[in-house]
Formats: structure tokens, C-alpha cells, sequence
């Protein structure tokens, strides 16, 4: 047993954010290496494991090794030009601290030409020299973040603003979970592609057979209350004229519009008076609805606003870029639905062997067939689905947005999938003509090598602003 102290340790002591991100070779640095050792030889391995979350075998054999090689040494290249590197960084700072986009030929063409004034000999500017160059100065290459996306840190006020008044209304009695309703359009795409496929190893090109008609989408009404209920879909679809589609679904309803398959006014009068008004009959005497919606122009103007307040129900609004934090139906159901949906264009894609004659690709299948792969993938959402989207707002609700999680919804061996594909894409790299990878992970206070030093150590620790202390 490892012999620990009763003292707690201080802030300082160890400014680990207790959050682990398992990569395939990565190591840690020889500060953090000697950090582990210092706090295991004051706390005990099984103190600093349970605080911090790496592995106790990790830990146990970075104090065997330390104790008996002593302090670990930096490993890598010397820096054969040291001034012309500093140069280069500092111009990479300056430059980024302007916000420039500072992309590799951009800076391959600075170093080529400040060599060339400084009249270095002997320095090789290949994609090696370049990654190296990355990893001993802590730099990245990353995506530019969208400008239509806002931080969570400037939204945070309204999200919890919102999620308070939520509750406020709940808890005073003035709304009822069977009378609070989510509306939201989502759509789907003819063809849902995501899925990988096998390929041979090294193979340039990854073909599949398809429609053809990879940008068509229709859009889909959807609907549900806190408690579960599910109202009918409501299906957009483009046609000139009103035709008439045979379904057996009784969850849906067809709205044919001439100038595209979107919503407008006009789709949202259809919805109101077909799916709305019959819900609307079942409101208690001296009971009112709330619905909940996002700022989409088509949802709301005086007329509808009349319309709903005749039938009983009062509208909430979203606050503006926040739908993806608070509304229901982006949390856990659209998701869902968009797999189902895929799974069932997948056993078409597979099955139909039957080709057009001039450009060999599947035939589109038809507007029943659509119609009815959304029936299908509507009743597919459970009434437990859709009450994980309202967690948020529930009056014993003692959850962060964080928690609410789409991996609820999805099977064990799904969920193992899922997070599979999702650690391969974090893990993914941005090639570049040599197919070198040279995307690492970084953050903003720390960011520590991620060369391998011990194949042991497969775990990185994500250090920031956060203290944990150890008791």
C-alpha cells in the first residue's frame, strides 16, 4: 500500500482539469512526468489516479522508471539555427495575433525566403523540418472557426437565463408537461451517405453508386410535448399542382408547395389548422399550451400569433443561436430519426439492383417511397426520446447541458460504433501532398508534446485555468 499524506494539496500544487482524451501514441512531457512522480511520492499513486484519471499502471511505471533513472531529459533535433527559428516563431505569433491566416505555404515561402537573406546553408524545408518545427513550439494547424458560430462562453448567460425561466414557469404551476410543445423543421436528404464503406488499403478513390440526386432534401414538420407525446409529422414536398400520395402512416401529413419543399407562412397555416388545432381540443378547460420555437421568420407573424392564441397556446422563443443548447428536438430526436432514415435508404441502396440506362445510377426512389421511410423513422422515436430533450427543463432537473446526450438513444453496439468513427475523426489528420499528418492536439494554456516517448503512456491530460485538489 502507498503511504499518503493527510494534508490537502493546494491549488498549485496540481493544475489538472480531472478530463482525459485517449490518443494512439501519445506521451507526456518530462515536466508532467516529473510533476506525476513529485505528487506520488507526497499522496500515493491511488490519490493521484483517482483526482486526475490517468491509468494506475501508467502512474506506477513512471515512478519505477523515475526512481530508478532519476529525472527524465528532453528528447528531439538540436535546433541547428536557433535565432532564424525564434525569428520564425515570433512572426508566427504576430501575425496570428492579428488574426492572419497563416497557412503551410505561407509559411514554408517566410522561411525559404528569411534563409535565403540571412544566406542559411543546409536547411532541408520538408514536411519533417516543418512538423518538427510545429510540435517544438506548440504550434497547430487548425481549421478557422466559423464567424456564425459564437462561442459557448457568450451564450451561456442566455441558455441559463432561458433555462430558468423554463423552470419558473413549470414550477409555478402556470404550464404542464402535457401542454408544453417543441416545434422544429429538419431536413432529410434523399441519399444519406455517411456511413463508411470497405475499401482496399490505399486505394485513391472510394466509389459508390448513387441516385444522382445527392442535393435533393425534404423537409420534415416535427413536433412533441414534454411528456413524450408525439404530434403528426408534417412533410413539405415540391410539386406543381396538388397531387395526391398514398401512405398507410397515420403519423403524417403531405403539404405540397409549388416553390420548393421549405416552410413559409403558408406551410405553417396548414400546420396549425392539421396538426395544431386537433392537439389543441384535448387542453383542459382553464389550461394553456406553450410552444416552443426558433426564430425562423416563417413561424411567426400576427395572423398566426391570433390563430394560436385562439386555440389556447402561447409561444416562447428561443434566444438567438441557442437552438443547439436548448431546443428538444435538435438534443435527441432529430438525430435519431435522421439514423433510422438511413438505415432504411442503406437496405434500398443495397438491395435495388436496378439501374438508369444512361447514367447507371440507382433509380430515385419515389415520393411514396420517401414518405414512407419518414412514417417509419417518425414511429421509431420513443416517448423516452423525446423526454430526454426537455431534461433542461424538468423541475427536478439537476443536469448541465453537457449531459444531455444522443448515446441514451442509441444501442450498445451502435454507441461503440458511434464513438469509434467520432475518435477517428478527432483523430484525423490534415494531409498535405506527401500525406504527412500534421495535425496534433492543442489548447489554449498548455499544450504538451505528443511524441512517443513510452508506449505505455497513451493518454493525454488536458491542462487549464481548472484546479483540482487532491483530499
Amino acid at each position: 500500500m502507498e503511504e499518503t499524506k493527510n494534508d490537502l494539496l493546494s491549488e498549485e500544487d496540481i493544475p489538472i482539469k480531472k478530463k482525459v482524451f485517449h490518443k494512439h501514441r501519445a506521451a507526456y512531457t518530462p515536466e508532467t512526468k516529473q510533476m506525476f512522480f513529485d505528487l506520488m511520492r507526497d499522496y500515493g499513486i491511488q490519490k493521484v489516479h483517482e483526482k486526475t484519471s490517468v491509468p494506475y499502471e501508467t502512474l506506477r511505471t513512471i515512478k519505477k522508471i523515475l526512481t530508478k533513472f532519476g529525472a527524465p531529459r528532453k528528447r528531439g533535433q538540436k535546433i541547428k539555427h536557433p535565432e532564424f527559428d525564434d525569428e520564425l516563431k515570433n512572426w508566427i505569433i504576430f501575425g496570428r495575433r492579428k488574426n492572419l491566416k497563416l497557412t503551410a505555404k505561407r509559411i514554408f515561402g517566410y522561411a525559404r525566403k528569411t534563409a535565403k537573406e540571412r544566406g542559411l546553408e543546409g536547411i532541408k524545408f520538408s514536411w519533417g523540418w516543418f512538423r518538427h518545427f510545429l510540435r517544438s513550439h506548440t504550434f497547430s494547424l487548425r481549421k478557422p472557426t466559423s464567424n456564425l458560430i459564437k462561442p459557448i462562453d457568450t451564450l451561456l448567460p442566455k441558455v441559463n437565463n432561458f433555462i430558468e425561466e423554463m423552470k419558473g414557469l413549470i414550477d409555478g404551476g402556470i404550464y404542464e408537461e402535457d401542454w408544453i410543445l417543441n416545434m422544429d423543421e429538419t431536413s432529410i436528404p434523399t441519399e444519406i451517405n455517411k456511413a463508411k464503406t470497405i475499401e482496399v488499403k490505399g486505394a485513391s478513390n472510394v466509389k459508390i453508386k448513387t441516385t444522382g440526386k445527392e442535393k435533393d432534401c425534404t423537409t420534415v414538420v416535427l413536433s412533441g410535448t414534454m411528456s413524450g407525446k408525439k404530434l403528426k409529422a408534417m412533410i413539405i414536398i415540391k410539386s406543381k399542382g396538388k397531387k395526391k400520395i398514398q401512405t398507410s402512416h397515420d403519423n403524417i401529413k403531405i403539404y405540397f408547395r409549388e416553390k420548393g419543399s421549405w416552410m413559409d407562412f403558408d406551410g405553417m397555416t396548414y400546420f396549425i389548422n392539421n396538426i395544431l388545432s386537433p392537439w389543441s381540443r384535448t387542453i383542459p378547460e382553464g389550461k394553456r399550451a406553450l410552444l416552443l420555437l426558433d426564430n425562423c421568420k416563417s413561424h411567426i407573424n400576427y395572423d398566426i400569433e391570433d390563430k394560436l392564441r385562439k386555440l389556447k397556446i402561447d409561444t416562447k422563443k428561443f434566444p438567438s443561436n441557442t437552438t443547439s443548447y436548448l431546443q428538444p428536438l435538435d438534443l435527441t430526436v432529430n438525430g435519431p430519426l435522421k439514423r433510422h432514415y438511413e438505415t432504411l435508404w442503406d437496405d434500398y441502396q443495397f438491395n435495388n439492383q436496378e439501374l438508369t440506362k444512361k447514367a447507371k445510377n440507382f433509380k430515385n426512389p419515389s415520393k411514396e417511397t420517401k414518405v414512407d421511410w419518414i412514417g417509419k423513422s417518425w414511429a421509431s422515436v420513443t416517448e423516452e426520446t423525446m423526454q430526454k430533450g426537455f431534461k433542461l427543463y424538468k423541475k427536478t432537473n439537476e443536469v448541465s447541458i453537457e449531459q444531455v446526450s444522443l448515446e441514451d438513444d442509441i444501442p450498445n453496439d451502435e454507441i461503440a460504433l458511434a464513438m469509434l468513427e467520432k475518435e477517428e475523426e478527432n483523430l484525423s489528420d490534415e494531409k498535405f501532398d506527401n500525406q504527412d499528418e500534421l495535425n496534433e492536439e492543442e489548447n489554449e494554456d498548455f499544450n504538451f508534446s505528443a511524441e512517443p516517448e513510452d508506449e505505455l503512456l497513451k493518454y493525454e491530460i488536458i491542462f487549464n485555468e481548472t484546479k483540482v485538489t487532491l483530499s
